[in-house]
Order: structure tokens, then sequence, then C-alpha cells
């Protein structure tokens, strides 16, 4: 069955099934942290590989499961640490280089209207995960609601790979097709609210020059 895998899945299968069940389920708990601290590591494909394993019986689908929400969990949970801890004397001792004081006023009213919404779909969003866990962090979300709900959010997106790598069975190609075809249409949007978002800034900066020129 795994001759049917693409190239790249095959060799992320090979790679973590050589020395048996316990690497397994180490890789795929080491690259799920991974993923979050340096994207775009890509930490679903050896999830996917380990379901793809456990269909064939070399591993537990539930500990393939299990080890991938809580590594990707624990990843998130650093990078949202590091924002909460560190992140704003980082930013702002940097000469308002990364981040102004007056932006980093915005992403904490900004999370506390939003923030519950946007960790909930966050796994979702491919490309920034790491981004909504640090942005949590730098908005001061508190650490138990940041918790539950990547929690639910890692549950919600791991549960789905799994579960449709155990319900298609042999039908690979199409998952791994599904897989990329989503990834790069949310980056395409993600590009595209990015450069609206540039523009409407740019826009606004325009119009309060002008309205200051006539007063």
């Amino acid at each position: 069955m795994l001759e049917t895998l693409p190239t790249g899945l095959q060799e992320t299968i090979e790679l973590i099934s050589g020395h048996g069940g316990l690497w397994i389920y180490t890789a795929v708990f080491i690259t799920a942290i991974i993923e979050n601290i340096f994207p775009p590591f890509p930490g679903d494909t050896f999830l996917l590989a380990g379901a793809a394993l456990a269909v064939t019986g070399a591993a537990l689908w539930t500990g393939v499961l299990v080890c991938g929400i809580a590594g990707n969990v624990l990843g998130a949970m650093l990078v949202f640490w590091f924002g909460a801890t560190r992140g704003r004397k980082y930013f702002l001792t940097h000469h308002g280089r990364w981040i102004e004081p007056e932006r980093l006023h915005r992403i904490e009213n900004w999370f506390l209207q939003h923030g519950a919404r946007i960790i909930m779909v966050s796994r979702f969003l491919t490309g920034i995960r790491s981004g909504v866990a640090l942005a949590a962090g730098l908005g001061e979300v508190p650490f138990a609601k940041m918790l539950i709900y990547t929690s639910i959010s890692t549950l919600l997106w791991n549960g789905l790979i799994v579960g449709l790598a155990l319900a298609l069975g042999n039908h690979w190609e199409a998952i791994y097709e599904f897989a990329h075809l989503y990834n790069r249409l949310v980056l395409a949007l993600l590009v595209a609210a990015a450069v609206g978002w540039a523009v409407w800034q740019l826009y606004l900066k325009q119009r309060r020059s002008r309205s200051e020129t006539r007063s």
C-alpha cells in the first residue's frame, strides 16, 4: 500500500519507521514541537506519515494522535510563553523596529475582542500558527484560556488528519493532494488579506495627511 504514496510522504515514512513504534511516536511528538518554533517545518507531513503507519499496523493511531496533539500544544505554549514573558521587552527595546508601542496596544485590544475565536481556528491557519501563539502572548491572553483553546484547536485539526487517513485507507494521493491544495489556498488568502490590510493602512495614512494639510 505504501508504494502508492507520494515520494515526499514515502521518504518521511521511511525516516520515522526505521527504529520501531517508539521512534514513530517520538518523531511525531518532536516534529510537532519544532513546527511551532521553526515554521514552515512540515510537522503535518510527519503526522500524516504516522497515521499511514497506523493503518499498516506499525503504530497505534491513538498513540500517533496523542503524540501529535501533545507536541503541537507544547510547541504553541512555548511560543506563547516567549511572547508573554520576553516578547514585549524584546520587541519594544529594539527601538520600535519590530513593533511600535501603539501597535502592541492594538494587538492587546484585538485579542481582547477576537482572541478566543482566532486561537480556536489557529491550527487550521497554515503558515501563521506560530504567529497566533506569539501574538496571543504579546496580547496578554490568560494562560489557561490559551491552553484550553489551543488544545481544542489542535484536537480538531490533528483529529481531522488522522481521521481522514483511517477513513480513506489507501487513497493517499487524494489526502496528500487535498492537504497541499488546502495549504496553498490558506496561504493565498493570508497573502491577499495582508496586501489588503497594507493598502488600507496606506489609504488611512494618506487621508490623515490630507486632513492635516487642510487644517
